[in-house]
């Protein structure tokens, strides 16, 4: 059962907005399209990301990776928490110690 929303229930925040249905709960909504969604993006020759696409996360994860690198980016962009919740990934590797060889 799908429950009808309340228009007025409505609040954008930051590409999310919350809904609040018939019984009263709240609901968060995307605004933005899907594909804003991703941990890599890649804008001309440039990949941007919260910290940095590693070559260990690559090697570990996509050790038979020969396709270029948009298709890598699609593949990272489809992982979940098993393969991005670990000390390596774009969204938690700490580059900046000077000790990770970045892809």
């Amino acid at each position: 059962m799908i429950p009808w929303v309340i228009a007025f229930g409505l609040i954008p925040m930051n590409g999310i907005r919350f809904t609040m249905t018939a019984s009263g709960e709240f609901h968060l909504k995307d605004v933005l399209p899907a594909e804003n969604f991703a941990f890599i993006h890649k804008i001309d020759d440039v990949l941007f990301s919260h910290a940095g696409l590693t070559q260990t996360f690559v090697s570990h994860f996509l050790p038979d990776h020969k396709e270029g690198i948009d298709d890598l980016i699609r593949r990272v962009n489809g992982f979940g928490r098993d393969e991005l919740w670990n000390d390596a990934s774009p969204i938690w590797t700490r580059p900046q110690n000077g000790r990770i060889e970045m892809y």
